[in-house]
C-alpha cells in the first residue's frame, strides 16, 4: 500500500480511496509457489523492484508483458533482454 501511495498519484479522494482499497485486496508479503510467483504482475508489484521501488515500463506494457511468465521461456527459465526485444518489438 505504501508504494501505491508514493507511485500513483490522484487528486480526488474517490480515486485516492479506490486505490488505496485495491492495494490492500491485491497487497502480497511474500511468493507461496512458483505458480504464484509465475502469474504475478510485473508492474507496480511491490515484490519486484529497481533501485527499491516497485517498477513500470510503459513501452513493454503496451507490448502486452503483463505478468512474469512472459519473461520467461518454456522450461521456466529467464530469457535474455536480446529475445525480449525480439519477441515483442521493445
Amino acid at each position: 500500500m505504501k508504494d501505491s501511495r508514493n507511485i500513483i498519484k490522484a487528486s480526488d479522494h474517490f480515486s485516492k480511496q479506490f486505490l488505496e482499497i485495491w492495494s490492500e485486496a491485491n497487497s502480497e508479503e511474500k511468493i507461496v509457489s512458483y505458480y504464484h510467483f509465475w502469474s504475478s504482475p510485473l508492474w507496480h508489484n511491490s515484490l519486484i523492484r529497481v533501485e527499491n521501488r516497485p517498477v513500470l515500463f510503459r513501452d513493454w506494457l503496451l507490448k502486452g508483458m503483463t505478468k512474469v511468465e512472459h519473461l520467461m521461456d518454456d522450461s521456466a527459465k529467464f530469457v535474455s533482454l536480446s529475445l525480449l526485444s525480439k519477441l515483442y518489438s521493445i
